[in-house]
């Protein structure tokens, strides 16, 4: 009786060719580490050249999550190289019906050029394309979102190859043994076939170690108080030039438009995104209506939101004179003084530049905050709250700042 499979042979080591066998695995682990290699430098690359917008940096979790694709991926493709060279040799050429064996051939080189093509174009050049577009990076979460299509890619590629196999021979448990061993080699290249990303990530925390200084006290802080910031926000707060940023300026901004006592988380907010020298949007400056352009509360706002409270040892009025003491710092950078480039910390040369800005595209805000802080030193009952109202030492060599008044 003819049983099910009875034309093809059992793969095995005598089928294949030792020396080819061989050959074959000791090709398919080189390239799975040269490939991991590959993907893996080509993303710190990625990273470098945004250095001169702003830099990319990825939480660990999703650093984990790429080398973990990474090296899954490149010992698919490792897999791929290893089987065209078994069914390249002689042995194999000898079995019945040849067109299956240049089929097999030709549809895993299919894959791999196929899935290299895709994982490059999509994972390179649409991530620059979105990054310099500012904000555009924010929606490539690929942790949360498309964590699951990162898993199935790899296995998608090795299970479409063996199952190529299948239609020249009976594979029986080699199919297992194959998983098996992708599983240990990509580990493997995971422990060891990555670069030190380290050195970029170090670099950033250096250059941004005052921000990030800043950002951190104010959520240890916070807790004091009961209120806890989640890590996605931290990591929002941490970009300047993010889609997501933007809205949290412009949403803690609009806080101080009600009548309502603002939330002390809120204020804590935009304590932060003062100091650290927010935007609300990227090259969208209203030239019609040039006070619009201010990131933040208004000063008369933030005076409103002071006379509200009638206890002033609340923890929301400190607040508010810090965040008076923020903008303060905006106007005033008499503090830097005249220095060498080289002596300037990247803070510092940011904080010079965003005075430029609000020189620039700002028209009564001086007025306004000069106003205000004169306003409550006169008041005997902030007298303790002096110290974070100084004098500003405010100079406009272009006279772009003009006087109004305030009926506060």
């Amino acid at each position: 009786m003819l049983q099910k499979g009875f034309l093809k042979p059992e793969i095995s080591i005598d089928q294949i060719g030792k020396k080819r066998f061989w050959t074959g695995v000791v090709f398919g682990v080189l390239s799975s580490f040269l490939i991991c290699l590959l993907s893996s430098y080509t993303r710190e690359t990625f990273r470098l050249l945004t250095w001169d917008q702003e830099p990319y940096i990825i939480p660990e979790q999703e650093f984990r999550l790429y080398d973990l694709f990474y090296s899954f991926f490149a010992t698919c493709l490792g897999s791929g190289f290893m089987l065209i060279i078994w069914l390249s040799g002689r042995r194999i050429h000898a079995i019945k019906k040849n067109y299956l064996r240049i089929y097999a051939i030709a549809n895993i080189w299919f894959v791999i050029f196929i899935v290299l093509a895709a994982i490059y174009r999509f994972g390179s050049i649409l991530a620059m394309v979105l990054y310099y577009n500012f904000g555009g990076i924010d929606y490539l979460d690929f942790l949360h979102r498309y964590g699951l299509l990162l898993v199935l890619i790899p296995f998608f590629v090795v299970t479409y190859q063996w199952n190529i196999i299948r239609l020249i021979f009976k594979t029986k448990y080699w199919i297992f043994l194959s998983y098996f061993f992708a599983i240990i080699i990509s580990f493997y290249l995971y422990k060891t076939a990555n670069p030190n990303r380290e050195i970029l990530n170090n670099y950033y925390k250096e250059q941004n170690s005052e921000r990030i200084e800043f950002l951190n006290n104010e959520f240890i802080q916070a807790k004091h108080f009961g209120i806890s910031f989640s890590d996605s926000t931290r990591n929002i707060l941490l970009r300047r030039f993010s889609d997501k940023s933007f809205k949290i300026v412009r949403k803690v901004q609009s806080a101080f438009n009600t009548n309502n006592k603002v939330p002390i988380d809120t204020l804590i907010l935009e304590k932060v995104l003062i100091h650290n020298l927010h935007y609300q949007g990227k090259y969208y400056w209203n030239e019609d209506s040039a006070d619009s352009n201010w990131c933040f509360a208004q000063p008369e706002q933030i005076y409103n939101q002071i006379i509200k409270y009638n206890d002033i040892d609340e923890p929301e009025v400190k607040l508010l004179f810090e965040i008076l003491y923020e903008q303060i710092q905006l106007f005033d950078i008499s503090d830097l003084g005249v220095k060498n480039w080289q002596e300037y910390t990247h803070y510092d040369l940011t904080r010079m530049e965003y005075n430029s800005f609000i020189m620039e595209w700002t028209r009564t805000v001086y007025s306004r905050l000069t106003q205000v802080t004169e306003k409550l030193k006169s008041l005997e009952k902030y007298k303790r709250y002096n110290y974070l109202i100084p004098d500003i030492n405010f100079v406009d060599h272009g006279r772009r700042q003009e006087d109004i008044y305030l009926d506060i």
